[in-house]
């Protein structure tokens, strides 16, 4: 492999210099053939070295510039095989050796950097090209946080390799050549990037979306009636991300934790647990919410007043467990209203269409005895401004007059009790009441049966609907 080796030259004013020629006989590895040197002193300092990767089978080097001292000189091929030979410079010069004119530097690169992650994978890989004129280079996988390494190749020729079984995450690629050049690239394992809702309760939620893209449309408030003969469940969405862990087994022991809190606190009044049988889950609240409210009602004595015995604001939050561990709370985004009372559906604000008619105060209402009547309504949250709890007197269906009982904004969201007014004009054979936000407040004449007069401008209806009319309660609700 190395048939001569002349002696040193001397240059003028250059220092020593030395040309040898290698060849090889062996056969090529993928149609190439590796030949060249490292030199060194003989005291083991690194000086110089070059590789050729090519299709020839012979080349040959010169090495300028030595300052005096004693050298080794080693030179192989790609087939491992390696001679060493020791000479001595003795030109009375001191400079840097070169290597022959024209030779490439360090020309390593890392190109084709592809990670990939299969939908559903836990593990990824990596496809990576290596590119160098240097007889080898080897590299190395590492975690960028920790410094672990994750995978190391050996001695290798350019080319494109692949990396398998890489957990998500970041990580460095290094690579190094036979002249010691080195270049290294960052990759990251990820799972692609899915945008959608990523809220459970809104109901355009994306159990896929990896990315919240603000689209989520959020639930509000709910109304749940508690405590009727027979209760109608108060089911509170607790949706679960998948019934299956990341080995597509079965979740052991999967179970949600739900927590009620009333509106203000920080400790809840009630915590729960219910098995998961599918993704779309959910936890009847009704025996937890009748329990915090009471069956006794006081009568009321004066126009309005909500009743905080009967109505019940509050919040929940819910996680999921299984054998593996519990997961992260999730809080439902609006509040939530219970309301001791036994109407016929789900309990709610009724909102008043163009055609609705207001309800019959009379049908049946509320009466303690020896005290005026009541009747119970709704009053909803979100209200702007002021409403009026307006009762309008008939008499054979004409109106006679109307009567306005300011609700103020401050009062809070649940069950009001109204009481009837107790001197209703003599020629009223029938009240209606009305939830409204415009007072038409005024006092009619029974002798001369005036009729109402028209008001100047018409009430402009807002944008968003807030006329409500009430919901008769049962007698037997409050005992």
């Amino acid at each position: 492999m190395l048939p001569n080796f002349p002696a040193v030259a001397c240059g003028a004013g250059g220092g020593g210099s030395i040309t040898f020629t290698l060849r090889t006989a062996r056969p090529a590895s993928n149609g190439q053939y590796t030949l060249g040197y490292e030199l060194s002193t003989q005291a083991g300092a690194y000086v110089n070295s070059y590789a050729y990767l090519d299709g020839n089978t012979e080349h040959q080097f010169t090495v300028t510039g030595l300052k005096d001292g004693a050298y080794a000189l080693r030179v192989y091929n790609h087939y491992g095989d390696e001679i060493t030979r020791t000479f001595s410079v003795a030109c009375g010069v001191s400079s840097n050796p070169t290597t022959s004119p024209g030779a490439p530097a360090c020309d390593l690169s890392i190109s084709n950097v592809v990670p990939a992650l299969p939908s559903g994978a836990r593990y990824g890989s990596l496809s990576f090209t290596v590119a160098t004129s240097a007889a080898y280079f080897e590299a190395a996988i590492t975690e960028r946080a920790t410094g672990q390494q994750a995978g190391v190749f050996g001695k290798l020729s350019s080319g494109t390799y692949e990396q398998q079984v890489l957990p998500i995450g970041s990580y460095r690629l290094s690579a190094t050549d036979a002249r010691g050049c080195t270049k290294s690239a960052d990759f990251e394992i990820a799972a692609p990037v899915v945008s959608g809702c990523t809220n459970p309760f809104a109901s355009n939620y994306n159990a896929a979306a990896t990315q919240d893209d603000g689209s989520c449309q959020l639930p509000g408030s709910e109304w749940f009636a508690v405590g009727a003969l027979w209760p109608r469940p108060a089911l509170l969405p607790t949706p679960v991300t998948s019934l299956l862990d990341a080995q597509r087994q079965p979740r052991r022991g999967l179970v949600v934790e739900v927590e009620l809190t009333r509106l203000g606190e920080s400790t809840p009044f009630f915590s729960l647990r219910k098995a998961v049988r599918n993704t779309a889950t959910s936890v009847d609240a009704e025996p937890y919410l009748r329990s915090q409210l009471d069956t006794e009602a006081a009568p009321v004595r004066t126009d309005v007043r909500v009743d905080y015995t009967a109505t019940l604001a509050f919040t929940y939050r819910y996680r999921e467990v299984d054998a593996v561990g519990a997961g992260e709370w999730r809080q439902h985004p609006a509040t939530h209203y219970a309301v001791l009372s036994a109407p016929e559906s789900r309990l709610a604000p009724y909102v008043a269409g163009n055609n609705a008619l207001p309800l019959s105060a009379f049908v049946e209402p509320t009466q303690f005895v020896g005290l005026p009547l009541e009747v119970s309504a709704i009053l909803p949250a979100g209200r702007a401004g002021n409403w009026y709890a307006q009762w309008r007197y008939l008499q054979a269906g004409r109106e006679v007059e109307i009567r306005s009982v300011a609700l103020a904004a401050a009062l809070p969201a649940g069950l009001v009790r109204l009481r009837v007014p107790p001197d209703p004009p003599v020629c009223a054979d029938s009240v209606e009441l009305t939830l409204t936000d415009v007072s038409r407040a005024y006092q009619g004449n029974c002798l001369a049966m005036v009729a109402a007069p028209a008001p100047s401008s018409k009430p402009t209806r807002p944008q968003a609907a807030r006329d409500f009319s009430s919901l008769d309660f049962n007698p037997t609700d409050y005992r």
